[in-house]
């Protein structure tokens, strides 16, 4: 491991590989831009020194070595993604920047593999928060970044990411992930957005003290299998305050996340403006990232029948307002959507939009015979009335 004062770093670089301040710390993600705050809050943490194995690529008097490109480190011109808005603003000429996916995806499973490391020892009684308390402000504060750099392939990652393995730090992050798209739609409180990052992030941390026998069941839970299933808010709450030292904010995002807009849910049973925001927001987000992902019980939905599902929940379950800035900034056909269009190609979905959710952007996947296409062009159905989308197609079990 190579050390790095941190008093030499300066806002804007971008390293190759992750940084970390320690052994378990994350500092900074792969290709991300490092920003002021990051810099600033590890002077705060009287951290010296930070690690990596990689190098700086871009940034401030870097000269971009040739080549960069080939391995999926193209940094220059704008990053694509959804602004604040919800609006792509991808390279030049409208193209995607493939390489950004990628490392938008490797950085999306490194921050995953580092909170299952810390749900582990949550789940063995070990953690301290003393000595990781660090490590989950790193961890909140890297995918803040990633969404903020890449939004769009944060969005992509829920509905084609594939990683196998740590479901309950895969379901999590990706709650996170739209989570903070649905909140920045509807507010910009940026203090509240952090609490709610946290709150996402733990929000089921109280299923690691379930007995596995009921929190992994594959069939339908028996009545008392059902009560003890839904004390995990209560251990989660517990966890959150107790062991993390999470404020009475982000504790109640833990505490009322399955608590409904008609006062059904649990455990208060509480409803309407009585639910924390943040909880009603990962209400919608959680159960939209569980339709989209394989459960051992039941297939996937595509992002477009989950949407669909989401929408016929007529103000039972969810809050109006909060269902509506999630369809708004996911579109009818979400980003990463793959679609078949009518002309017999299939293409996947780049930019959606609020005016004519049915004609998103899109990029054409593969040619009529199924073969790969040799460029993947934008192609806009807004201004091609003759094509339009047949149906939305599953993703592939790899």
């Amino acid at each position: 491991m190579k050390k790095i004062v941190v008093e030499s770093l300066e806002a804007g670089y971008v390293f190759s590989v992750p940084v970390y301040m320690d052994a378990d710390s994350l500092f900074i993600a792969a290709n991300v831009p490092l920003e002021q705050k990051d810099i600033d809050r590890a002077i705060r943490w009287n951290v010296s020194e930070v690690f990596t194995e990689g190098e700086i690529i871009d940034g401030p008097g870097i000269k971009r070595a040739k080549g960069n490109e080939e391995h999926g480190q193209n940094m220059s011109g704008p990053r694509g993604g959804l602004s604040e808005r919800g609006e792509r603003n991808g390279g030049e000429g409208g193209t995607l920047p493939p390489e950004q996916e990628a490392a938008t995806y490797a950085a999306i499973t490194n921050i995953i593999q580092q909170l299952n490391a810390i749900f582990v020892l949550i789940e063995r009684r070990q953690f301290n928060v003393n000595r990781r308390g660090r490590q989950i402000n790193a961890i909140s504060e890297g995918l803040s970044g990633i969404i903020q750099n890449g939004s769009m392939f944060a969005v992509s990652f829920v509905l084609n990411g594939n990683l196998a393995g740590y479901p309950l730090a895969k379901n999590a992050v990706q709650t996170a992930i739209l989570s903070t798209l649905v909140f920045q739609e509807l507010s910009s409180n940026k203090a509240y957005n952090q609490e709610l990052l946290l709150g996402a992030l733990f929000h089921d941390i109280g299923m690691l003290r379930l007995p596995k026998a009921v929190a992994e069941k594959k069939g339908q839970l028996s009545d008392l299998e059902r009560e003890l299933m839904q004390t995990h808010v209560v251990y989660g709450y517990q966890i959150a305050r107790q062991e993390l030292r999470f404020n009475e904010v982000s504790g109640n995002i833990v505490l009322q996340h399955h608590e409904r807009w008609d006062g059904t849910g649990y455990t208060q049973q509480i409803d309407g403006a009585q639910i924390n925001i943040g909880a009603k927001i990962i209400s919608v987000a959680d159960a939209f990232e569980a339709m989209v992902n394989e459960k051992p019980y039941r297939n996937s939905m595509t992002g477009y029948e989950a949407v669909k599902n989401l929408l016929s929940d007529n103000s039972r379950r969810f809050d109006p307002a909060v269902l509506s800035a999630f369809v708004k900034i996911m579109g009818i056909y979400p980003v990463g959507q793959e679609v078949l269009l009518n002309n017999g190609t299939m293409a996947r979905v780049i930019e959606s939009r609020q005016q004519a959710p049915f004609r998103p952007l899109v990029v054409i996947t593969k040619e009529k015979d199924g073969t790969p296409a040799n460029n993947e062009k934008p192609v806009d159905l807004l201004n091609q009335p003759s094509l339009y989308i047949i149906r939305a197609i599953r993703k592939q079990k790899e």
